[in-house]
């Protein structure tokens, strides 16, 4: 039995497992020491760049470089070195999780509290009862997870995944989550409790159209956040054009890169241009929900859907990412994966990165106010459901397919056994 009675509640101390982390760990410390080398060089360009700025001597001991072309390009290296940065300080954290971690889980009157050591690193949080919907395993079953109205908080990815179901099961006993309903739909998770709409996720916006009809929108704090970004990303990519197109004058052998550079110049341009004057928006009918395109004063119906879908796909890292799908069509749903899209009959309406209480809360919000069907395919029982309809379709499909649906069974039925 996991975990233990304490002065606090009960609480349970979850650590790595397994020598395979090993592996991952050794590939993320060779990769730190590429982050390193280039942080390293993109801060000399930055202390080159400003000595430069401030002295008047050139960089490269040729004719000093024009001030606003030091200036876009000390921009785009900033703007670039910051995502490195956040990048490189992620590795590390999940390499400090792999090699020397221990996530404290601890179930009280109040709610849960979470300590979570990586390395010398200490973070508490505390996530009182009442805001405590779910304690759900990932979408993989790779991590164990709490979730909220708000979002999707991670409790642990450590010990293994019989552990993790073990604690899950604690939890939800010690704060009286329900078990599973008899007839559970397989949009039901165990422990979830139904969905209590408290407003749209952060980010979009309930509004009225000039043609006076409710549309659902990005905000547009969002919406201008998202055209500085990709402006500061053009700005960059026109100082390295500038640079590239110069040195090209001299060099019939870098004409090539300044044509490929020039046009992706161009072309991020041209999206913050569209970002800034143009937006999406979903105008909510009943029985349907339609997609469309307003660039100033025109605007286009793009796409129509009586559906809606929430699936995910995870990456090689275990990272997994959700998505919120406009269907649209018998044939529109691809039962686990969150990037396919057809402009036919399946559209993205949002996704997010490890938190599937986001895209579900806005696919509640919009079924409700549509009126339409919400699929939530993220739930344990619809996975089944899916591995299901693939082994009967591998069946019918001859005798590779029969030997595939029983690769797919076996290993199906050890990921139960282990849970």
């Amino acid at each position: 039995m996991i975990g233990e009675r304490t002065s606090e509640g009960w609480q349970a101390r979850m650590r790595p497992q397994g020598i395979g982390r090993f592996f991952p760990a050794a590939f993320l410390s060779f990769w730190l020491c590429g982050w390193a080398a280039g942080e390293s060089f993109a801060l000399w360009m930055l202390f080159q760049g400003a000595r430069a700025l401030l002295t008047g001597e050139p960089i490269d001991h040729e004719r000093p470089l024009p001030v606003l072309f030091l200036l876009m390009m000390g921009a785009f290296l900033i703007f670039w070195l910051s995502l490195w940065t956040v990048g490189g300080i992620t590795a590390m954290g999940e390499l400090l999780r792999l090699v020397w971690s221990e996530d404290r889980i601890v179930a009280g009157p109040a709610g849960i509290t979470l300590h979570t050591s990586r390395g010398p690193f200490r973070k508490k949080v505390d996530i009182p009862r009442d805001e405590v919907r779910a304690i759900v395993p990932s979408a993989r079953g790779s991590a164990l997870a709490v979730e909220t109205p708000r979002n999707t908080v991670v409790l642990t990815r450590n010990g293994t995944q019989a552990e993790r179901e073990e604690v899950a099961a604690t939890l939800r006993s010690e704060l009286g989550l329900k078990d599973e309903p008899p007839g559970a739909s397989t949009t039901w998770t165990p422990g979830m409790a139904p969905m209590v709409l408290t407003g749209l996720p952060n980010g979009w916006e309930d509004a009225i159209s000039p043609e006076g009809e409710r549309i659902l929108v990005r905000s547009a704090k969002s919406r201008a956040t998202g055209a500085r970004v990709v402006g500061a990303i053009a700005l960059g990519m026109a100082a390295l054009a500038a640079f590239v197109v110069r040195k090209a004058l001299g060099s019939i052998a870098l004409i090539p890169p300044a044509v490929i550079v020039t046009a992706f110049a161009l072309g991020l341009a041209w999206l913050a241009f569209w970002l800034a004057l143009a937006r999406s928006e979903w105008k909510i009918g009943s029985g349907r929900i339609i997609l469309r395109q307003r660039f100033r004063g025109t605007v286009r119906d793009v796409f129509e859907a009586d559906r809606l879908e929430l699936t995910f796909s995870s990456d090689s890292d275990g990272d997994e990412r959700f998505a919120l799908m406009a269907l649209k069509g018998a044939n529109a749903s691809i039962g686990g994966s969150a990037f396919f899209t057809d402009p036919k009959c399946r559209r993205l309406v949002d996704s997010s990165l490890r938190d599937a209480a986001a895209p579900r809360r806005l696919g509640a919000w919009l079924a409700q106010s549509s009126g339409i069907p919400f699929d939530d395919r993220t739930g344990a029982a619809a996975r089944q459901a899916d591995i299901a309809a693939l082994t009967a379709q591998l069946n019918l499909s001859g005798p590779l397919g029969r030997f595939a649906a029983k690769l797919v069974t076996r290993a199906s039925a050890k990921v139960k056994k282990s849970a």
